[in-house]
């Protein structure tokens, strides 16, 4: 699957050893943002669990 995608999408080079990060609190700012309710609740819910805010 990996293959096909990489091959359709012209990412010949990618493989995991380039692909980057995201942080969780850049996740949760994505989704609040964008206001995505649902990540977003999750975020809530399990405040302090996911990752520690400072």
């Amino acid at each position: 699957m990996w293959r096909n995608f990489k091959r359709k999408y012209n990412f010949q080079n990618w493989d995991i050893r380039n692909w980057g990060y995201v942080t969780w609190a850049q996740v949760e700012g994505f989704c609040k943002r964008y206001d995505l309710k649902g990540t977003s609740k999750t975020f809530e819910f399990n405040d302090g669990q996911i990752y520690e805010k400072r």
